[in-house]
């Protein structure tokens, strides 16, 4: 049926003008310039710091960044770049944003991702973006895009790694009654395809971290570690709480987040005896760097724990002194370097860094 404005009554004629009229007016107020979808709305207007060691000190700060809270969220540093994976308001597009870590200027920004990211990592002179069915390598000082690969896009996360002259890409891929933790070796100047290796995992099981030495695994009830020359479990230990991020490996402990509001846990790494437990209720992730370990406790203060003993020996107080209560939706970060800490708190979508 045909619309007729001829056929309403004069009243209702009176009555639709006035309210195209009305809507004309509201729209010419609210142009897309005032209309942003706030996916990931502030809860707090900003942080302050209230208290910091003698070594703590803020250097830089940058507002209004989002990083999402999601497994594969993170912010890297390595020499003087800082770098991660930003989205916009709506939570649509995102891209890679890379930093000069000394000044906290923007160095460059990527083109819109294709895919969802899954982690990063970087050398002096590149750095290599794992995407949901692609890796990006870009020139780490200028942004310019100097390979891209394809990879399967499926139902796996792709975890980068670098080793020496080769890019390492890490995935966990069911296939047909089985799966497979399979390791893509690339060449890291030209991105080439240089070997594919796959071994069989149980379905429950997870890989957390490689090093020279050893492979690290948890199936949710237990870590162990496994030597990559005798493909013999060095050791094992049951968990109360799964394993929350991924675990770092200091010079001689291997240390990890149990549970969501997490105990900080750092076991021996030749024996797996517990070498101390932090009982501070981790909320980010952790960042070691000389000796210490980083992290967000759940009243946002940052604190660095000796890899060695477990004691404190690095705070930085923010003011308000809180983040999430019961869930985990927020994002809060931390990484570190030579020269400073950085810490992003995803309530007040706030960047810091703070002299080491």
């Amino acid at each position: 049926m045909e619309f007729n404005i001829n056929s309403l009554p004069p009243l209702k004629i009176v009555y639709l003008v006035m309210l195209t009229g009305l809507l004309v007016s509201l729209s010419a107020c609210l142009s897309a310039d005032n209309i942003r979808l706030q996916a990931f709305p502030t809860s707090i207007p900003s942080r302050t710091v209230s208290y910091a060691t003698t070594s703590a000190q803020e250097k830089w700060r940058i507002s209004n960044l989002i990083v999402p809270y999601r497994d594969t969220s993170n912010i890297y540093a390595n020499g003087d770049s800082l770098y991660f994976v930003a989205y916009s308001d709506d939570g649509i597009t995102h891209w890679v944003e890379v930093y000069d870590a000394r000044t906290g200027e923007v160095r460059w920004k990527s083109d819109y991702l294709p895919f969802s990211e899954n982690s990063l990592a970087s050398d002096e002179q590149r750095l290599y973006v794992a995407l949901l069915g692609q890796i990006l390598a870009y020139n780490i000082q200028t942004g310019q895009l100097l390979w891209t690969q394809e990879l399967p896009y499926g139902h796996t996360r792709y975890q980068v790694y670098l080793l020496v002259d080769t890019l390492l890409v890490y995935s966990e891929e069911d296939s047909i009654n089985h799966r497979e933790l399979v390791i893509r070796s690339y060449n890291l100047q030209t991105g080439s395809l240089e070997n594919i290796d796959r071994t069989d995992i149980p379905h429950n099981n997870s890989h957390l971290l490689r090093t020279t030495l050893s492979d690290y695994w948890t199936n949710g009830k237990s870590i162990w570690s496994v030597s990559r020359q005798t493909k013999q479990v060095n050791w094992s230990l049951g968990l109360a709480n799964r394993v929350e991020y991924e675990p770092v490996l200091t010079d001689a402990n291997f240390v990890f987040c149990s549970g969501i509001f997490s105990d900080v846990m750092s076991l021996k790494d030749d024996t797996g005896s517990l070498a101390w437990q932090y009982e501070g209720k981790a909320v980010s992730n952790l960042s070691a760097n000389s000796g210490i370990v980083y992290l967000i406790k759940d009243d946002a203060t940052l604190i660095g724990i000796d890899a060695n003993t477990g004691r404190e020996v690095y705070r930085v107080e923010v003011l308000p002194q809180f983040t999430e209560n019961e869930t985990r939706s927020i994002s809060y970060l931390v990484a570190a370097n030579d020269t400073s800490i950085y810490v992003y708190y995803g309530d007040s979508h706030e960047l810091f860094a703070f002299s080491e």
